[in-house]
C-alpha cells in the first residue's frame, strides 16, 4: 500500500473506491438496528506479555526495529507519540474487528497501550463503527481514507444521522480529533481486521501532503506489526479459556458487591468494559446472572 492510493475530489471529500461502495451497499453489512453493539475488549500490553510470541511482533521497517528496541511498554508509546507529533498529529486509534458471517461487528479489541483519547471508545459505543461508511471501508478494503469533520458531517447529513453523532462531533472539535488518515489491514492467520486511526486537531485534511501520508502508512503498518501481536496473543488466551488479570480483579471486586461503575473506577476504566468482562465470565463459568457469578466467583477464590 502506498500514499498513491490515497484519492480525493475535487473539495477535499474522500472518494470510495467502487468496490467498496458495492460492498457496503449489500445487505450482509449492513447493521442490525435491533442488535446490541460490539462488544468492547480491552489489551493492555503487560496482560498479555507471557503469550506474545517473538516472531510475530515484526522487524520489517526501521520504526518497527525502534519498537521493538524499547526497554518496555511506556517507552514504545513515547517513542509512537513523538513520531505522531513530528508528522502533525495528536493522536492514533489501533482498533482490531471481528465480524460475523454476513459482516456484522461483533467484537472490537482496543489496544489500551495506543490510544491517546478516549473518544475512540465513545464512538464505539455510540455506533459509530456500524454507521460511519468510512470506517466501514476500512473493514472491506485496504485503501487509506482521509478525513475531516467538514466530510464526515457532510456524509451524516446525507445519511440521517448527524442530530445523533452531533454530540460526539462537537467532543471530536473539543479534544482536538478535526482531520486524520484511516485504514485497515488484515491480521495475518486470523479472521480479524485493524483499523488504524490517526487524528490531528488542524481543521481541514489539506494539510496532509503526499509526504506526510506516505510516513503516517510506514508509521501505522510499523505499529501494525508489533499490535497485531498482540491479538493474536489475546486470541490465543481466549481459546484458551485463561482469565486475564483485569478479569481476575473484576471478579474479585464483583465479590465484594460492588457494582460496575463502582468496579470500573477502581480499576480505571469504563463501565462498559466491566459488563464487557462480567458477560464473558458469567459464559465461562456457566453463571446464570450477576450474583450466581459472584456466589461462583467466591467459591472458586476460596478453594
Amino acid at each position: 500500500m502506498s500514499y498513491q492510493d490515497v484519492v480525493r475530489e475535487p473539495e477535499g471529500f474522500l472518494v470510495q473506491d467502487r468496490v467498496d461502495t458495492a460492498l457496503l451497499e449489500r445487505d450482509e453489512l449492513e447493521p442490525d438496528a435491533g442488535s446490541a453493539g460490539p462488544e468492547l475488549c480491552y489489551v493492555d500490553e503487560a496482560e498479555i506479555a507471557s503469550m506474545i510470541r517473538g516472531d510475530e511482533l515484526g522487524r520489517e521497517t526501521d520504526i518497527a526495529v525502534e519498537l521493538g528496541a524499547a526497554r518496555n511498554a511506556e517507552e514504545r508509546v513515547r517513542l509512537v507519540r513523538t513520531l505522531l507529533r513530528m508528522l502533525g498529529y495528536g493522536g492514533l486509534a489501533y482498533l482490531a474487528v471481528k465480524t460475523d458471517k454476513r459482516g456484522r461487528v461483533q467484537r472490537v479489541y482496543l489496544l489500551r497501550n495506543y490510544l491517546t483519547t478516549n473518544i475512540a471508545t465513545q464512538l464505539l459505543e455510540a455506533g459509530f463503527l456500524e454507521r460511519d461508511s468510512h470506517l466501514r471501508a476500512a473493514l472491506v478494503s485496504d485503501v487509506p481514507h482521509v478525513w475531516d469533520l467538514k466530510s464526515l458531517v457532510t456524509t451524516w447529513r446525507k445519511n440521517g444521522d448527524y442530530v445523533r453523532f452531533q454530540p460526539i462531533v462537537d467532543q471530536m472539535r473539543e479534544k482536538g480529533v478535526c482531520s486524520g488518515l484511516t485504514f485497515g489491514v488484515s491480521i495475518s492467520n486470523t479472521t480479524i481486521r485493524s483499523i488504524i486511526s490517526f487524528a490531528s486537531p488542524r481543521h481541514n485534511m489539506a494539510w496532509m501532503t503526499d509526504n506526510v501520508l506516505a510516513q503516517s502508512l510506514a508509521l501505522g503498518l510499523s505499529v501494525h506489526q508489533r499490535c497485531s501481536a498482540y491479538i493474536k496473543a489475546m486470541g490465543r488466551r481466549e481459546a484458551a479459556g485463561l482469565l486475564s488479570q483485569l478479569q481476575q480483579r473484576i471478579l474479585s471486586l464483583l465479590v465484594l458487591g460492588l457494582s460496575d461503575k463502582e468496579i470500573a473506577s477502581r480499576l480505571d476504566t469504563t463501565a462498559h468494559n466491566v459488563d464487557y468482562h462480567l458477560r464473558q465470565l458469567r459464559d465461562k463459568y456457566k453463571a446464570l446472572n450477576r450474583s450466581h457469578l459472584a456466589f461462583v466467583a467466591a467459591q472458586t477464590q476460596g478453594a
